[in-house]
């Protein structure tokens, strides 16, 4: 590793929390520019969802039902 990547990674883990997750988020971004997309797709998707749920347009299921039901069907 070079000098300035040290400096760089020794400045990083200086940082408060919050801003070191900063850092990290643009990083990521920067790596994967389409990742800014999909996060925001799942945002969106996860937005859809909970207006669902509390319009009750969707209703909810206990896990341990859906899993009952499962092994009903398959046996498993």
């Amino acid at each position: 590793m070079s000098v300035l990547a040290d400096k760089v990674i020794d400045q990083l883990l200086d940082l408060p929390f919050d801003d070191f997750q900063i850092v990290a988020n643009k990083v990521m971004e920067m790596m994967h520019p389409k990742s800014a997309e999909i996060d925001q797709a799942w945002r969106s998707e996860v937005n859809r969802r909970v207006e669902e749920i509390r319009s009750g347009k969707v209703e909810l299921i206990d896990g341990d039902e859906v899993f009952k039901k499962i092994h009903q069907k398959y046996g498993r």
